[in-house]
């Protein structure tokens, strides 16, 4: 048996998805099993008219069941459920349903809700990270730190996406790629990638989570050239605002020695929307003359792209000043960054492109 309340929420701007979180009690004292639960669905009607779209809930939105009997009027919060809004549905309501559930049949059950909050998903995305191995014996990492500031269980969704040309086994799905993060607590997850079943693997990682709690994710690549040792970079979350049509990429360094010496440059681009997109990159000395052969690709949806050693690459050779710098430009907003690699210490410095706008 099943008592509901339901509510429709019009939505009015394109959004990732939506966190619903709530808090129940149920009174102890009851006859039969009792169980309190919540969940969403998109809807493309204004109204929340027909089936509607209920996505895949793991890892929140569980039911809340009975207490057992020495526990009286203890309220429970369950970690927020979300609902992320696939390509091609043009999602203008979301329903909100409550339901208490009892076995028996007869008598009356009772339910408490509590702060019910429906709030839109953030979308952060680290253009880089890896769990392979490089040149010169080198072995790179990804570490990723999470840091919740809120009162409430935080959820964080991660999605990772293989670089272009590299074989990528299939995505994970369900709690496999879901980091609960306990109030005011900060999380490590060392090789993050191998944790989520794509070790061997490089290219952008994206966190989901609700908007209204804080959280901060902060993330590092490394390299261990010797035992107890190792070099890295950090490379931050960008938020979808850092994608840009036109971006730069400076300073880019090189060093003329090959592999035995000097510095290695990777460029990666990421296109986070669902339809294709132009790119195209041009490498510049620091006094503006073009080096170099311009390099265009069309990038699929939510595909990345690194070019590794980008001046031998685009044709520039060995001989380029310090200062030197790339401009991207792209039909639809994209991620830029560059990697500058020490050949010798195999520390690495991370650039992420700014706005280059004429």
């Amino acid at each position: 048996h099943f008592v509901k309340l339901w509510q429709c929420v019009a939505v009015e701007a394109p959004v990732v998805g939506f966190a619903l979180r709530f808090r129940a009690r149920i009174p102890g004292g009851q006859d039969g099993r009792i169980g309190a639960w919540a969940s969403l669905s998109a809807h493309e009607s204004a109204e929340c008219l027909g089936a509607g779209y209920s996505g895949t809930p793991a890892g929140g939105g569980g039911s809340i069941p009975s207490p057992p009997p020495q526990v009286v009027d203890e309220w429970v919060e369950r970690p927020a459920q979300f609902l992320e809004a696939p390509p091609g549905l043009q999602v203008r309501s979301i329903r909100v349903l409550l339901v208490v559930n009892y076995g028996s049949s007869g008598g009356e059950a009772r339910a408490h809700f509590d702060d019910v909050s429906l709030t839109p998903l953030v979308r952060m995305t680290i253009p880089a990270s890896a769990s392979l191995p490089g040149q010169n014996g080198a072995f790179f990492r990804s570490d990723l730190s999470l840091f919740n500031g809120s009162r409430s269980t935080a959820r964080v969704d991660l999605s990772h996406h293989c670089l272009a040309g590299r074989e990528c086994p299939p995505a994970v799905v369900g709690l496999d790629r879901v980091v609960f993060v306990p109030p005011r607590s900060s999380t490590v997850l060392r090789d993050v990638l191998a944790k989520i079943s794509r070790a061997g693997t490089a290219g952008p990682l994206e966190l989901t989570f609700d908007g209204a709690l804080p959280v901060v994710a902060t993330s590092r690549v490394s390299s261990s050239p010797s035992p107890g040792v190792t070099n890295g970079t950090t490379i931050p979350a960008l938020p979808r605002a850092a994608a840009r049509t036109r971006s730069v990429l400076v300073p880019l360094s090189w060093g003329g020695d090959g592999l035995e010496g000097g510095f290695r440059t990777n460029v990666g681009v990421f296109n986070p929307e669902e339809a294709q997109v132009e790119v195209t990159l041009k490498l510049f000395e620091s006094d503006g003359e073009p080096i170099g052969t311009p390099f265009s690709r069309t990038l699929a949806p939510r595909e990345p792209l690194q070019i590794d050693d980008v001046f031998v690459s685009l044709d520039a050779g060995d001989d380029v000043h310090e200062g030197a710098f790339l401009v991207v430009e792209a039909t639809a907003a994209v991620f830029s960054y560059a990697i500058v690699i020490d050949e010798e210490s195999h520390d690495a410095t991370f650039i992420a492109g700014v706005d280059d706008s004429l």
